[in-house]
C-alpha cells in the first residue's frame, strides 16, 4: 500500500507513515497519510478489482488496478482491517 501511496501522490507531496503498537491488545496500527484527493462518492470503490478513479489517466498508470484489492484481502486474512 505504501508503494501505491508513493506512486500516485502529487509531485512534491509528503507522505506520513505512523505506526502505533498497543501491547495490551496485542495489536499494531499503521497509518499512511498524504494529500491525495478522492471524492466521497468514489471512496467506497477504491478496493474493487480493476477500479480506477475517474480523475486518473488509466493509460498513463501502467497497472491493472489490483493492488488495493489484494492489500484488502491480505489484511483480512491477517485478521486486520483497512
Amino acid at each position: 500500500m505504501f508503494n501505491n501511496t508513493y506512486k500516485y501522490k502529487p509531485a512534491g507531496d509528503k507522505i506520513v507513515l505512523t505506526v502505533r503498537h498497543n501491547s495490551s491488545e496485542a495489536s499494531a496500527k499503521t497509518i499512511i497519510t498524504n494529500s491525495a484527493d478522492i471524492s466521497i462518492t468514489e471512496l467506497p470503490r477504491i478496493f474493487y478489482k480493476f477500479y480506477h478513479l475517474s480523475s486518473v489517466d488509466i493509460w498513463n498508470q501502467g497497472s491493472f488496478r489490483l493492488g488495493l484489492s489484494i492489500v484488502q484481502k491480505l489484511t483480512g486474512q491477517l485478521q486486520g482491517n483497512i
